[in-house]
């Protein structure tokens, strides 16, 4: 009790796409060579072509890899300068800080003295 497949529609001669598949059969120009058979590489050869292709993407992924490591060192170097440069500043900066905190308590030391002695 196998239920067969469907039929498949009939195309209506109205539908464009009914002449379609009759352009693969239209028979071939005379003036033109008889088609052959496409010719093939010997498998040896695939197989080498298909080794030297792989070398080259090889060589070529090895050279990029190695051109972005070198950038990200370079970019590392600078970086760390950077941060040698920003570090120096920061502690400028906090001697500056401290120093005017320091001038300030004499200030105030300064004017405490002079309100007791007046």
């Amino acid at each position: 009790a196998e239920i067969p497949p469907p039929a498949p529609a009939p195309l209506s001669p109205l539908d464009p796409s009914c002449l379609e598949p009759l352009a693969l059969f239209e028979p071939p120009d005379p003036a033109l060579p008889a088609p052959g058979p496409i010719p093939l590489a010997p498998k040896g050869d695939r197989k080498q072509k298909k080794r030297d292709q792989n070398k080259t993407a090889a060589l070529r992924y090895r050279q990029r890899k190695r051109a972005e490591y070198e950038a990200l060192g370079d970019q590392c170097q600078s970086l760390e300068a950077r941060n040698r440069e920003l570090k120096e500043k920061a502690d400028s900066i906090e001697r500056e800080i401290q120093y005017v905190k320091d001038l300030l308590i004499e200030v105030y030391k300064a004017r405490s003295q002079r309100l007791r002695a007046s």
